[in-house]
Parts: C-alpha cells; structure tokens; sequence
C-alpha cells in the first residue's frame, strides 16, 4: 500500500484527489489542536510559577523591609534591637541597613550568569535555601559584626532571585 502522498508547488490538480485533501486537512488540524494544547499548558503552568514567585517576592520584600521597623520596635521601653546589638550608633545602624545594597551590585550580574551554567530549579533551589538559612542565623545574632556579615550572606543568598 502506498504512502500518503506529498503536495508540492509541480503537482497538477488533476492528481489531487479528494481523500487526500481530506486527509491534509485533518493533519492541520491536529497540528492547530495541538500547538493550542501546548500553549494552553504553557499558560496554566506559567500562572503557577507566577504566583509562587508573587508569594516568594512579597515575603522577601516584607523581610527588607522588617529590619527598618525592627529598629523601632521596643524603643519606648529601652530595649530597641540597636540596643540589644550593643548600642549601635546611628552610623552603624546605617552600615547594618545598607551593607545589604552595595554586595547585591557584585553578586546579582554573577549570579545571573551562574544561572546560564546551573539548571534553574537547582539555582532556585539553592537560593531559597541559603536565605532560609542565613535569615535563621540573623535572628539569633547578638552583635553587630554578626548582624552585618548576615545582611552580607543574605544578599548572596537572595542574589538572581528578582
């Protein structure tokens, strides 16, 4: 039995038949279900990596934003965090909020081209998890060389996430 045959710009329309036609045109529509299919499966997953990703970016914006109000929580009564991390100065306050910025320049561009060489979910993966961890540990600190080499390893945690 003969294969299906093949259209070309050559053929005469004489030796076009029917059936063939008919079975071109199911293939073209198998191949438009099917990209529509793919795509529709490319938008349902799409909108889960978007929202976790929503989820991901709204927790770590509130956690910048934290150490800002850490400082005034408990201030009233005396026991303010800057005091708690051994009066800090208003200059040392300052170097404990920005030493987060100034590493994230360095890192960010690397870890970007590190993600080019790394499979995502494993960049991912392990960015969630160093920062896990290093906020873990800026929780417990209790000085403020501790507090400052945190915020430094919690931008090389954070770093490609955004």
């Amino acid at each position: 039995m003969a294969g299906p045959k093949t259209f070309d710009d050559t053929m005469d329309i004489k030796d076009v038949q029917l059936g063939d036609i008919e079975s071109r045109d199911s293939l073209d529509v198998e191949a438009e279900s099917s990209d529509q299919r793919l795509k529709a499966v490319r938008r349902k997953v799409d909108i889960r990596i978007l929202l976790w990703y929503s989820f991901v970016y709204l927790i770590m914006r509130i956690h910048v934003s934290n150490v800002s109000n850490v400082a005034i929580i408990n201030l009233e009564q005396g026991t303010g965090i800057r005091k708690q991390l051994g009066n800090l100065s208003a200059i040392q306050w300052a170097w404990v909020l920005s030493i987060f910025y100034y590493p994230y320049a360095a890192f960010e561009p690397a870890s970007t081209l590190l993600l080019k060489r790394f499979k995502p979910r494993n960049w991912m993966s392990r960015i969630m998890i160093t920062w896990g961890i290093v906020s873990m540990c800026q929780g417990a600190t209790k000085s403020y060389s501790g507090i400052l080499a945190c915020r430094f390893w919690q931008v090389f945690g954070r770093a490609c996430l955004f």
